[in-house]
Formats: C-alpha cells, structure tokens, sequence
C-alpha cells in the first residue's frame, strides 16, 4: 500500500518517447538477457522509465523474467515499468537473439540535487552469464546510460573489441525533437554508478544462480 500512495505521487510528465535500435545479426540466435536498470542516485522515489514496443528481429524472449526487483512492474512482452522505490531497481529477461532488438523508451527526469538518478540498458551473454564488455568508461558495460538529470539522447557505447568477440555497434536512439548533447557525467554520477555496478554484480550472481538450477 505504501508504494502505491508512493507511485500515484509521482509526476506523469515524461519526455519525449525514444526509439533504440541495435543491430544484433552477430549475437547468431543464441542465447542471451536484456537487463535494464534504474539507480535512485538523489535518495528520492520520483522518476519512471517504461520500456515499451520491444521487437527481436525473428528473435524472441523465452520464458518469464528472470529477475525483477521491487521497482519493476510488467515485462517486456507487454511493457516493462521501472520505479526508482529502492537504489538498484532492475529488470532481466533471457531472449533469443534475432537480427535486430529496439524498443520505446520513455521516463521522467526529475532531480532533487545531490547525485541524479541513472538508466542503464545492458546485455549479458549466456555462455558466461556477464555483461558483453563494451567501451562504457567507467567500466561497467552498459550499451546505453541515461543521467536523468540531463538525460538528452543518452550515451551509447559499442563492444569493446579488446575484450571480446562480439561486435555490436553503439545502439542507435532517435526521437521526434532533437536532444541536447548531454553533459559529460559528474564525479558524484560516477560513484552512484559505482555503486549501482556493486548492486548489479550481486544481482548478477542471483541471475547466475538461478539459471545453473535451470
């Protein structure tokens, strides 16, 4: 009941819906999961991202999700809801990969000072039950991050061809109005993604676990 009267509180005012692409012809059908998460960086339960409209390319998701936080409502097979109610909110599900994987994105970009709160849009690989390491800075190998304090079209990153086979380009995000460059992230947006990388890492091994009593 308390994250209800929380959620009807939240502001309904989202900027435009996004449009993601990526060209996932090299995965070769096989085996992998789309995670998204969303970090409450200022402490503060007052944004959403709805995920909505996921198409795979002759790919398909397959099963349930196999991990959803308190935060996450929905799947990605109708639409998928993220709530910032604790600091790592996250949502994976295992899909067959086809030539192509997009979406619609939308959220809200509210900020009560301190550090923002962060978007992030990974994959794992199913062999290694990782992030497919991409050229992410700080390391943590999402392909797409948003400050929701500035979020604008994101930052988008390709794999990292040092570290792994996989070749994926940057995804691609358009909207109906042209975005402002996004600013480069701040120290104390990059210690929040630190933390949220811990968070990810332990839920990662959940994942893992859950998938080896497969």
């Amino acid at each position: 009941m308390k994250y209800l009267v929380l959620l009807l509180s939240l502001p309904a005012l989202y900027a435009d819906t996004l449009h993601v692409s990526l060209d996932t012809s090299p995965l070769g059908g096989n085996l992998f999961s789309i995670v998204f998460y969303l970090i409450n960086g200022d402490a503060t339960m007052n944004n959403t991202a709805t995920v909505s409209n996921a198409q795979f390319g002759g790919g398909s998701l397959l099963g349930v999700p196999t991990l959803a936080t308190t935060g996450a409502s929905g799947s990605l097979a109708t639409s998928l809801t993220l709530t910032d109610i604790e600091f790592f909110n996250a949502y994976i599900h295992d899909f067959g990969a086809g030539s192509s994987l997009s979406f619609d994105l939308a959220f809200t970009a509210n900020f009560a000072g301190g550090t923002p709160d962060s978007l992030a849009f990974v994959l794992l690989d199913g062999a290694t039950l990782a992030p497919i390491p991409t050229l992410d800075p700080l390391g943590s190998d999402v392909l797409l991050l948003f400050d929701l304090s500035n979020p604008g079209s994101g930052q988008a990153y390709a794999t990292d061809p040092e570290r792994t086979a996989i070749t994926l380009a940057a995804p691609v995000v358009t909207q109906s109005e042209p975005a402002s460059v996004p600013e480069p992230r701040s120290l104390a947006l990059t210690a929040t993604m630190l933390a949220g990388l811990a968070c990810w890492r332990g839920g990662a091994r959940l994942h893992s676990k859950w998938r080896r009593r497969m």
